[in-house]
């Protein structure tokens, strides 16, 4: 062992491993998507060698919206983006939803009207966000200089895509389904609010009624009524214990609870 020499690729794929390691560390959904990827982006400048990092997500709007970076400036230009047709981008990673490698970026005419802030770059690593068949946006990273991409960072790459696809693609959908259970709980409330109302309504037109001489048919109408009371009576309460169940937080209870 003595004397041996360690090759770069073996010291740079500790460095991969120690990236990775920090990167899982971070993801944390107790943060906002805000700010996960600003320490995503904070990570990599502080493991990796890139000159540059983005991460894009695209917007409610369907327009990439930079929401985490260092290494690059903000051009005038950044405006074009809005004339953009992002459907080139999601053409790009059909096929193969993988990291895209360029080491000639200057040739990129198509996507270099996308990602403008690469202008100073000339090997750039394109990784995609997809969670549920869907593009959510980009990773890159890149070199001022010309780079062969090797085989561990590469990998490395690829297993931070999926990482960050995952991670993202899950809060956004757990934050959805979180929305709807918030509707669904104002709806229910409004609901039983407006019904209680009515029942009440209903309840003291029958007391002022009940004292007075009724016929027989009048009668079967104000049993009508009180059956229908009763009836609604019993589903306001079964509403009233549909919105306790729920509302709450979405839980996941698969599987057997950890203790510790």
């Amino acid at each position: 062992m003595c004397g041996l020499k360690v090759t770069k690729e073996l010291t740079d794929t500790k460095s991969y491993f120690h990236f990775l390691n920090r990167l899982t560390e971070s993801l944390n959904y107790g943060n906002s998507i805000q700010k996960s990827c600003e320490e995503i982006i904070l990570i990599i400048k502080n493991c990796l060698y890139y000159n540059l990092a983005t991460i894009h997500l695209f917007n409610e709007k369907g327009k990439l919206q930079l929401r985490g970076n260092f290494g690059i400036d903000i051009f005038p230009e950044k405006e074009l983006i809005d004339k953009v047709d992002f459907r080139l981008l999601a053409e790009k990673f059909e096929k193969q939803q993988k990291p895209i490698f360029f080491t000639a970026w200057k040739e990129e005419k198509e996507l270099s009207t996308i990602f403008i802030e690469f202008k100073k770059l000339r090997s750039i690593a394109i990784l995609p966000i997809i969670f549920n068949k869907r593009l959510l946006g980009t990773i890159g990273v890149g070199y001022l200089n010309k780079h062969e991409f090797g085989i561990s960072e590469i990998r490395t790459l690829e297993v931070t895509a999926k990482l960050i696809s995952d991670f993202l693609g899950m809060y956004i959908l757990h934050t959805y389904y979180q929305k709807q259970v918030d509707e669904l709980n104002r709806i229910i409330k409004m609901v039983r609010h407006d019904f209680a109302n009515d029942i009440q309504s209903i309840s003291l037109a029958l007391e002022l009624l009940t004292p007075s001489e009724l016929n027989d048919n009048q009668q079967k109408y104000i049993s009508i009524l009180n059956n229908a009371k009763n009836s609604a009576i019993k589903k306001l309460t079964e509403l009233k214990g549909l919105k306790e169940k729920h509302e709450k937080t979405i839980e996941i209870n698969i599987g057997i609870p950890l203790k510790g």
